[in-house]
């Protein structure tokens, strides 16, 4: 049976073409690849296309494992089809085709001509593709693919005359011989993830952006190994995730796609708030009766200043006082170093600085702290340190309430003046 557009004819059994299909597997350096397309190669029948020059992919194939887009970037490194080029003159190669939206598909990247034609034997190839891109044949003059017909559920797309690269087009309208698995596939290696920045979306905020690259796709958020609360995948480039309750202080922020996980680094670091409490035990429901004093406190966020200066916001429940205290320790990458005039390596935690303030009312609160000379020495030195910060509000009449958090401080160099 031919057609004007692609055709099936029987032929003898012969090697074949695999589509990538959800097959993961690890190689020794650790990367994850996958296969994309049909995995049973067992076709008799023998399509051709439209004597000149076609597009082809298959749209839809409903067996067991089988993957017909990428799960999120990588690179095409080898393909199989099992086919014939038909004579002098014919040819198949391997084009990526990447959604354009409303149906249509764009030509994102061509493979060299098959060299292989027996489904068994690899053409090399180095296409990189993105999360969602398809695979198809680019046909040309009398080449053919072996195929099985008659899978239920299984169709294709075709673009009679070819779709080039950067041409966005959508599939002909052409009748297609229906029910046909074509054998052909390609073996995509994917590329993790990465964390470039985290960044809260208001001051002290418990819902962050991710940037990065390779994010689409992505399956987990977890800050420190904690599921996120919610999480959405806004593009390749950048997440929106909520943390979940209960973390706060430094945290490492990762993304899961079937790359792999995120590698940890000091990009990945954010400072989350500790979690607002209602009230304490001398609270509106404490011996004190409803109109007791409330010692409600929680911290919002944490600006570190130019010179080391570290600017407490955060809100309070009656009128009283609250007052701040803060040690630190320098993080290094050879030992735990004291945050002394000469960051000598004893084991013990310094004072930062103090802060204190007074307020008059329920409401919002802001504490100055200023580093101590000492500490102030060893910013100078570009050193590191991981600040702990703990607030204490006590409402008059009632109990003392105190939280913590923790926050990275590291002063920015000074930039030299060109004279």
């Amino acid at each position: 049976m031919t057609r004007s557009g692609l055709g099936l004819r029987r032929g003898p059994r012969a090697l074949g073409l695999t589509l990538v299909a959800f097959a993961v597997v690890a190689t020794p350096a650790s990367a994850v690849t996958v296969v994309v397309g049909n995995r049973d190669l067992s076709g008799v029948v023998l399509g051709h296309t439209c004597r000149a020059e076609c597009t082809f992919a298959q749209s839809a194939l409903p067996e067991p494992q089988t993957l017909l887009a990428t799960p999120t970037d990588g690179t095409i490194t080898t393909w199989l089809v099992r086919g014939t080029t038909g004579g002098s003159g014919g040819s198949l190669a391997l084009r990526v085709l990447r959604p354009a939206g409303g149906g249509q598909f764009t030509g994102a990247g061509t493979s060299a001509v098959a060299v292989n034609f027996d489904g068994a034997t690899p053409n090399t190839a180095n296409l990189p593709v993105a999360a969602g891109d398809q695979i198809g044949l680019e046909i040309l003059e009398e080449a053919a693919v072996y195929a099985r017909d008659s899978v239920t559920g299984a169709s294709f797309d075709l673009w009679a005359g070819g779709l080039a690269d950067a041409v966005t087009s959508a599939p002909s309208t052409d009748s297609y011989p229906a029910e046909a698995a074509y054998d052909y596939n390609a073996t995509v290696q994917l590329t993790p993830p990465s964390v470039s920045s985290v960044n809260g979306v208001t001051l002290g905020s418990r819902t962050v952006t991710i940037s990065g690259a390779h994010l689409a796709g992505a399956t987990s958020v977890a800050f420190d190994g904690a599921a996120a609360a919610s999480f959405t995948v806004n593009s390749d480039t950048q997440i929106s995730a909520t943390a979940p309750s209960g973390a706060s202080g430094i945290v490492d922020v990762t993304v899961t796609t079937p790359a792999g996980v995120s590698q940890t680094s000091s990009a990945d670091q954010y400072t989350l708030p500790t979690p607002p409490m209602s009230a304490g035990p001398l609270g509106p429901l404490g011996p004190t009766g409803p109109l007791g004093p409330s010692n409600a406190l929680s911290i919002t966020g944490v600006r570190v200043g130019r010179a080391g200066t570290l600017t407490v916001t955060g809100q309070n429940g009656s009128a009283g006082t609250d007052s701040a205290t803060a040690t630190a320790t320098v993080r290094s990458s050879f030992a735990a170093r004291t945050a002394t005039h000469n960051s000598t390596a004893r084991a013990r935690r310094v004072g930062y600085g103090k802060g204190a303030t007074s307020t008059s009312g329920a409401g919002t609160f802001t504490l100055t702290i200023k580093p101590t000379r000492a500490v102030r020495r060893v910013l100078a030195e570009r050193k590191k340190l991981i600040v702990s910060i703990a607030v204490t509000f006590t409402p008059t009449g009632g109990a003392p309430n105190t939280r913590t958090t923790t926050v990275p401080v590291k002063l920015r160099p000074k930039q030299s003046r060109k004279r």
